[in-house]
């Protein structure tokens, strides 16, 4: 099967790349080189970058394959891997995931997962991932240089699925500490579906053990306030066969000027009585680093720090997010 994105443009993109390695291999450059990639304060922080970007390209499933020689990270999106010309707009995505801070995302501000910076946290863990799109396969060294693949097949793909494969390659970080650093954050993720947009099943799997997530949505009729969205979602969390459930209402209302939607969600037992005996992080799509000392979850598009773990608190966009969340909070008891 042949590569169907424009090879000049790829081509132009690997010279571009490669004239800006130069300067970030300069010894001046080293410490932001560094910084990009060691910028989480969580080990395997990209399976959250992985994930939103599965679900900005439509995704509704995903797998994550932990073997002794990398990672294979898959998923069903209907979005294909495209290429622009440098330095020129619309950005191309294979642009995006080579650059620095350089987004193919529409919003992108907003959005946790924006290719560039957070992709780059890989490179904690290999030297060279590879991606195989039905319309394109490459590879990244250097932390920004393409490379065509020739062959656009995967044996643990089909044709029309998206493969991500990191190899665990990197010098400093030993294939057996990789593969465990990432299980350990699979296995504790938190309701990673509950505020995405098209996921609805995350797989993972080692050569000893298996698990995932799923989550199931009711909408529910709100007779009384038309302008918020209401839902009882069922979330199931299963680790090795076993099974946990946890039910919530999540209560979702979109802000005026641009569209994007902010949420409560409030865990509720078997008799529908709210469950309050933990406090959340504030979340932007996934967890931030943010406590804030509630026993229910918010979910809001808030400006984040460029680790995506921190809010800027004194922003007045995250401000109003917070002003609209807190009208939320007494409107959703009217539910």
């Amino acid at each position: 099967m042949k590569h169907s994105i424009n090879r000049t443009h790829f081509q132009q993109l690997t010279k571009d790349r490669k004239d800006s390695l130069r300067l970030l291999n300069k010894t001046s450059m080293r410490g932001i080189r560094d910084s990009i990639i060691e910028k989480y304060s969580e080990k395997a922080h990209f399976v959250y970058e992985l994930l939103q970007n599965a679900d900005d390209v439509q995704a509704t499933k995903v797998q994550f394959k932990i073997r002794a020689e990398g990672l294979y990270f898959i998923h069903n999106g209907t979005v294909r891997f495209t290429v622009s010309p440098p330095n020129q707009t619309p950005v191309g995505h294979i642009n995006a995931i080579t650059s620095i801070g350089h987004s193919s995302k529409k919003e992108a501000t907003f959005k946790i997962g924006k290719f560039g910076i957070g992709f780059k946290s890989v490179f904690q863990y290999t030297t060279t991932p590879h991606i195989y799109d039905p319309q394109v396969a490459f590879s990244i060294s250097d932390l920004i240089v393409p490379k065509l693949i020739k062959d656009l097949a995967h044996p643990m793909k089909t044709a029309e699925e998206t493969l991500f494969f990191f190899p665990f390659n990197h010098p400093n970080k030993e294939a057996t500490a990789a593969q465990q650093e990432i299980q350990t954050r699979l296995q504790a993720l938190q309701f990673p579906l509950l505020f995405l947009n098209n996921l609805k099943t995350i797989v993972w799997e080692t050569e000893e053990a298996s698990g995932g997530y799923t989550c199931e949505t009711q909408e529910e009729e709100d007779s009384i306030d038309k302008t918020k969205n209401l839902e009882r979602v069922n979330c199931t969390k299963i680790e090795n066969k076993k099974k946990q459930q946890q039910a919530l209402i999540k209560i979702t209302r979109q802000e005026d000027k641009t569209g994007l939607s902010y949420s409560l969600a409030f865990l509720i037992d078997k008799e529908d009585n709210f469950i309050a005996d933990n406090t959340f992080p504030a979340h932007c799509f996934f967890p931030t680093r943010v406590n804030t000392q509630l026993k229910f979850l918010i979910h809001a598009p808030f400006l984040l720090t460029d680790s995506r773990e921190g809010i800027k608190l004194e922003d007045d966009w995250n401000k109003a997010l917070i002003q609209q969340l807190a009208i939320l909070l007494p409107d959703s008891f009217a539910a």
